[in-house]
């Protein structure tokens, strides 16, 4: 999905692409990655899916996506969502640590998968060096 409130670190297609790559590695074969802008709920209408499965680390998580999902019932409400609590080691993890660590040149092979580990550290090897100009 296309969120406009967040500046990520890649573009959506190619966060796509590193979904993809990531997949194959855990020999995740009935996968598809998708990009959509809108509304996740017209996404899931429009491809007849009825389930949302929502990672949480935190009551921080839980309650942003609860709220996502009561919305998400009033547009529609034969969708399901269900939530996963991640490992408690993984609990403090998120994107932006894991690009602080990559930015300052640190072994980020613990929180990613290692087939998309020289894809972030390029980018961020790019972004230091557009830094220094």
């Amino acid at each position: 999905m296309i969120n406009p409130k967040k500046q990520g670190l890649f573009t959506i297609f190619e966060r796509k692409n590193l979904i993809e790559k990531a997949l194959k590695e855990f020999n995740f074969i009935n996968c598809e990655v998708d990009v959509y802008q809108g509304l996740l709920v017209d996404y899931l209408k429009k491809n007849n899916i009825k389930y949302i499965i929502k990672g949480i680390r935190a009551i921080s998580d839980f309650e942003y996506e609860f709220q996502q999902y009561i919305v998400n019932s009033s547009f529609e409400s034969n969708i399901d969502t269900i939530f996963f609590m991640t490992n408690y080691n993984y609990m403090y993890l998120s994107s932006s640590l894991v690009k602080e660590i990559a930015y300052f040149k640190g072994d980020i092979s613990k929180f990613v998968p290692s087939s998309i580990i020289d894809d972030i550290n390029n980018k961020i090897n790019n972004l230091r060096e557009l830094k220094s100009i």
